[in-house]
């Protein structure tokens, strides 16, 4: 099992240049918008490598601080991580933003692509409207999409399932374009 950390207690390691080890596995979109000053490994979630990460870190005495925008998909990393061996793994509680909060140094690169969860709720709003507008005016079985938006909607507030984000994830706008070497 992971060990969890406050962001409070992250970011004074930071301050004192402890030369943490961090994994941020927020999607490339997120990681432009804004990051940590901080030296961070980045890799979504979606697409963890285990065997870059064993290279990358290879020092088991020291420990893989993950973290990512609130804390939910940093959970399901280290849970993949510990599955793989990678054992000393320590979850940042409330992710970026609570690091934010605690005073952390961040880059910002301009609005760029709003988050996952900001297109998510655009989606979500836009098939509602789409469902009813086309259910009022061309055929009523259009109805079904506000229902099946909204019962995917309620099924995500009870279980943190975000079916949306991670199929948003994977659109072009929200993957990190190769970079030349």
């Amino acid at each position: 099992m992971s060990q969890i950390i406050p962001a409070s207690e992250f970011v004074e390691l930071l301050r004192r240049g402890a030369g943490c080890c961090v994994l941020d596995v927020r999607a490339p979109a997120e990681v432009t918008t804004q990051r940590l000053e901080a030296s961070c490994f980045y890799m979504p979630v979606d697409a963890l490598d285990v065997n870059a990460l064993r290279k990358q870190f290879n020092d088991p005495s020291r420990p893989l601080y993950i973290l990512c925008k609130g804390g939910a998909r940093a959970a399901r990393a280290a849970q993949t991580l510990q599955a793989a061996g990678l054992t000393h793994t320590v979850i940042v509680k409330g992710g970026l933003d609570a690091c934010v909060v605690a005073g952390a140094e961040t880059t910002s690169r301009g609005p760029g692509i709003p988050p996952l969860n900001r297109q998510a709720l655009i989606a979500a709003g836009s098939l509602v409207i789409a469902g009813l507008l086309l259910g009022i005016w061309a055929q009523p079985v259009f109805l079904l999409l506000p229902l099946i938006v909204g019962a995917g909607l309620v099924y995500s507030g009870k279980t943190g399932w975000r079916g949306m984000q991670d199929l948003l994830a994977l659109a072009p706008w929200n993957r990190e374009k190769e970079k030349a070497s």
